[in-house]
């Protein structure tokens, strides 16, 4: 079954400064973006003490996308460095809660404000 492809993906903005970096994942979040998202974040963690990873624009995600959120939360954990989740869509709060992830991804306690 084919299946329409919606727009995603995500964006990044450095702080020089504070070596720290934006990224914004937008749209679907799913099995087809998780390749390319740890992959991003991998290299994003190796070139900066903190990831600051923009959610409020998610407009679909599975578990996929979650599993590699909770990756590299412990994966910044594990090397010292620091992973901070925004403004979780209502679409994402609500999947962390629905899979019982609140312990795993710190940024489910985070109210939406729209």
């Amino acid at each position: 079954m084919a299946r329409s492809k919606k727009q995603s993906g995500s964006t990044a903005s450095t702080t020089p400064a504070t070596s720290s970096l934006t990224i914004t994942l937008n749209g679907e979040q799913t099995i087809y973006q998780a390749s390319h998202l740890h992959q991003q974040l991998q290299m994003a963690l190796l070139q900066n003490q903190h990831l600051i990873v923009d959610l409020s624009y998610v407009i679909e995600v599975d578990c996929a996308i979650t599993q590699v959120l909770i990756w590299i939360y412990r994966e910044a954990l594990r090397q010292g460095k620091q992973v901070s989740f925004s403004h979780p869509s209502q679409t994402l709060s609500g999947f962390i809660e629905l899979m019982g992830l609140q312990r795993a991804l710190p940024c489910a306690e985070v109210v939406y404000e729209p």
